[in-house]
């Protein structure tokens, strides 16, 4: 059940279309939202809490903007390419991170949040494979994290 909320974001993942700009910032052309792709800055964030996630995303300054924010699960959807094998990110993203942080908390138990993986490193992700999405302990630190804005 947890899941069928993600199929329903799914059917605009058939239409992304993405541009990049000279300071790494993707955006997705039918969605407007514009995604971190630039890791320059993103020292000792590799492995973070949720919490350290969020405040990361909400200090971030790039492309000349500052109201970045950590995003939902289903944001997250739409940057996944399913037609693509490990990393499942469209090519235009040039950091293939394993996975990212999402802002949305399980239902189920709050002291869980949603997460994205972009490709089949596990990497304590309890076997989750590229392109899926699941739950991580909030207060467990070995999630990265990928800002966007609207």
């Amino acid at each position: 059940m947890k899941q069928i909320f993600l199929l329903i974001l799914g059917c605009s993942v058939l239409f992304a279309d993405f541009t990049r700009d000279s300071d790494g910032v993707v955006t997705d052309t039918v969605t407007h939202l514009q995604w971190q792709d630039e890791y320059t800055n993103n020292e000792n964030v590799d492995r973070t809490h949720w919490e350290e996630a969020i405040l990361y995303c909400e200090e971030l300054e790039l492309g000349g903007k500052d109201d970045w924010r950590l995003p939902t699960i289903n944001e997250l959807v739409s940057i996944i390419n399913y037609e693509a094998d490990s990393p499942r990110l469209y090519t235009i993203f040039r950091n293939n991170q394993r996975g990212s942080w999402s802002s949305t908390t399980d239902y189920d138990n709050f002291s869980e949040a949603w997460i994205m993986t972009f490709n089949s490193d596990t990497y304590g992700y309890g076997g989750m494979y590229s392109g899926n999405s699941g739950t991580n302990t909030k207060s467990k630190a070995y999630v990265p994290i990928r800002c966007v804005r609207d």
